[in-house]
């Protein structure tokens, strides 16, 4: 029974993919002109969707149903334990782009919607393993052209769009993460203590790798921007847009927008999320929006806590 074992990761979701066909080549000009000369000229023709085995046992995909948006009954095709595989839309265009490296399940029917899907995955005996949604509009994350759409982590709720994210690297990673880690950052930029500021831009080691700055670099422009903003009513009321930037695959990290009076005692503030929008340097900007801003004359301050998830 494959209910507990198998998650749902979409990729490569057609919404994502702004560019059509021929500007495929101004992302990736070798690539894009190959596949163009290989007769593949429709980018619906390049899409995936990838299912990953997070349990210990392998997992037997036969009559698993993937459904609603796209359509696929698989066969008698086996996932170990912790392995990825993809559905893709055509096989011979996903071979020409990402090689055979990639684990193929099949071919669905259909095609996915530029502008939202819902998407369900079911066991042989009809089971629900994943039923949710993606959407064009924010906040779901607006990623770069051939970006694909990757779940921040496991354990998180695939149904809200603060679990998603736009993939590392365009078209996507199919057969593999993207993720990385604050250890292995660590060890490749040389860092050995986490309370030197060896810039001296005021970012220690962990915000910079957050903000996906650099210990060597100043990166005092990372920091978050906070701007006040009516909202109409009735009733009329400010509110505060904090934005921030987060490194794209930093999903070993935990943010959480706390409030202050004193500059002491810091709780979580409620906000909601705006919009998640990828930039070329490989970042996000999170826009959130908080809870109208007091009139009673106090003073509030808001910081943004990063924490490392074990």
């Amino acid at each position: 029974e494959p209910r507990e074992s198998l998650q749902l990761i979409l990729g490569e979701a057609a919404r994502l993919m702004r560019a059509t066909s021929g500007s495929i080549c101004l992302v990736n000009p070798t690539t894009g002109f190959l596949e163009i000369e290989a007769g593949f000229i429709d980018k619906d023709e390049f899409e995936f969707i990838e299912i990953l085995n997070s349990g210990t046992e392998p997992v037997n995909l036969r009559d698993v149903r993937l459904f609603r948006g796209v359509e696929i009954t698989f066969g008698d095709v086996i996932l170990a334990a912790g392995e990825r595989g993809v559905v893709v839309h055509r096989t011979a265009a996903f071979r020409q782009r990402y090689g055979s490296g990639p684990k193929v399940l099949g071919e669905f029917e259909g095609s996915l919607n530029d502008g939202g899907n819902r998407l369900a995955l079911t066991s042989a005996l009809g089971a629900v393993i994943s039923d949710s949604a993606y959407d064009a509009a924010d906040p779901w994350p607006q990623g770069l052209p051939g970006s694909s759409l990757v779940l921040r982590s496991l354990t998180l709720d695939p149904a809200l769009p603060a679990s998603w994210r736009s993939s590392v690297s365009v078209n996507g990673t199919p057969g593999g993460g993207d993720s990385t880690t604050y250890a292995t950052w660590k060890t490749s930029s040389g860092v050995t203590s986490e309370s030197v500021d060896i810039d001296r831009d005021g970012l220690l080691p962990l915000l910079e790798y957050a903000s996906g700055g650099s210990p060597i670099t100043n990166d005092a422009s990372r920091n978050p921007t906070v701007i006040s903003t009516l909202v109409p009513g009735p009733p009329p009321a400010n509110f505060v847009l904090f934005s921030y930037l987060r490194r794209r695959g930093a999903d070993d990290l935990q943010p959480t927008l706390e409030q202050s009076t004193n500059l002491t005692s810091w709780t979580p503030s409620p906000a909601e999320l705006i919009s998640v929008v990828a930039q070329d340097d490989g970042t996000e900007i999170i826009t959130l929006r908080t809870l109208p801003i007091a009139t009673s004359g106090q003073h509030a301050f808001l910081h943004l806590r990063w924490q490392v998830l074990p």
